[in-house]
C-alpha cells in the first residue's frame, strides 16, 4: 500500500466514523453519561489530530475537557461548537 492509498484509507476512517461519533456524544448527552461524552471526544480529538484537522481536534478536546470536569454550563456550546467542525469537515472530505 502505498502512501496515497494509506491517506486515503484514513481519510475514509475519519469520515465514516464522524456521523457514528456524533451520534454517540448526541445520545451520551441525552443520558447525562458525561464519561462517555469524555471518552468518545477524546477519541475523536486523537483522531483529527492524526488527520491535521486542528480545529475540530481543538472543538473536541474542549468537549472532552468540559464534559470531564463535568461542566454543565460549557458543555452545550462545546458541543455545539464540535457539531460544526463536524459539518465543516464532512463538507470538504465527501
Amino acid at each position: 500500500m502505498g502512501k496515497q492509498e494509506l491517506a486515503d484509507r484514513l481519510v475514509g476512517i475519519l469520515v465514516s466514523g464522524l456521523p457514528k461519533d456524533s451520534v454517540e456524544i448526541q445520545n451520551a448527552l441525552e443520558t447525562g453519561d458525561l464519561p462517555r461524552v469524555a471518552a468518545v471526544s477524546h477519541r475523536l480529538k486523537g483522531a483529527a489530530a492524526n488527520m491535521c484537522a486542528p480545529s475540530l481536534s481543538s472543538a473536541a478536546a474542549a468537549l472532552e475537557n468540559a464534559a470531564r470536569t463535568s461542566d454543565l454550563e460549557r458543555v452545550p456550546d462545546s458541543w455545539f461548537v464540535l457539531q460544526q467542525q463536524i459539518d465543516l469537515v464532512l463538507e470538504e472530505l465527501r
